[in-house]
């Protein structure tokens, strides 16, 4: 079982993500996402590719000449941070551990439990393989 890395700091840029989201699907202007973020033209382009190979759509535009990027789609994968996003909870997700393959989410949370992991702690898998007595493995 091993666990994915909680965020992929190099990669996905929160504030740049934030900017997004908080634009409500709307394309934004480079020269905001500039003054906002203080990155050169160079930088958003880089961050945005990290978004892409992270597996965001980002759209780009050019509304009356000037470019502008836009979110059209957030991953297909458990990141720690779009789980965070839309936790309104007082305790539970606190703790989030995100992993790519397990036997049994179940198991997992009961080992995490055993070695102290705080209460409400998430645990979330990609691909969560299980046996039944008579079935063999498959994916769920």
């Amino acid at each position: 079982m091993s666990e994915l890395p909680s965020e992929l700091a190099a990669d996905i840029d929160l504030d740049l993500l934030t900017t997004f989201y908080e634009a409500g699907g709307q394309a934004v202007g480079v020269s905001d996402l500039k003054q906002t973020l203080g990155l050169t033209l160079e930088e958003i382009a880089a961050r945005v590719e990290g978004l892409r190979a992270a597996g965001y759509v980002i759209g780009k535009s050019h509304p009356y000449g000037s470019t502008a990027f836009q979110m059209l789609e957030i991953p297909d994968r458990f990141y720690v941070h779009e789980i965070r996003r839309r936790l309104a909870t007082e305790w539970l997700g606190r703790e989030i551990r995100t992993y790519d393959t397990l036997a049994s989410t179940n198991e997992a949370a009961r080992t995490l439990a055993s070695a102290g992991a705080v209460h409400g702690t998430v645990v979330s898998s990609v691909i969560c393989a299980f046996r039944s007595r008579s079935e063999p493995i498959v994916a769920c």
